[in-house]
């Protein structure tokens, strides 16, 4: 009975609140959890004893900040989220030249190549 009440009040409440994104923010999330991907597959692909893991971590951890600060904390979480998924993916010695290079450009990026020296 409480739940149904609840419900009954919560719900104009939520139908108020718009559900669908614009196609420009469909896009940056997108590109988002792009640029996490590449992030978590470049992290991945050093080993466990690499020092510039700790580095990349921390640039990782600068971007988030970033994107936080200017996107909000949906884009940021969308960006989190990828960085572990790739991280966590296996890693795939193939790819790691091209995971490496792409993590050179999302530094310049951001702007971060005199603050990371690591993943290279």
């Amino acid at each position: 009975m409480r739940s149904a009440i609840a419900l009954a009040v919560v719900a104009p409440f939520a139908l108020a609140i718009p559900s669908h994104a614009t196609a420009e923010e469909t896009e940056i999330e997108g590109q988002t959890r792009e640029v996490g991907l590449t992030v978590g597959h470049a992290y991945g692909c050093l080993a466990e004893d690499d020092e510039r893991r700790e580095t990349m971590r921390l640039a990782s951890k600068a971007i988030y900040t970033m994107i936080l600060q200017d996107l909000g904390s949906n884009i940021a979480y969308a960006y989190a989220t990828s960085a572990g998924y790739g991280a966590a993916q296996p890693r795939d010695d193939a790819k790691c030249k091209e995971l490496a290079e792409r993590w050179e450009a999302v530094k310049d990026n951001f702007e971060l190549s005199d603050f990371v020296a690591g993943g290279e």
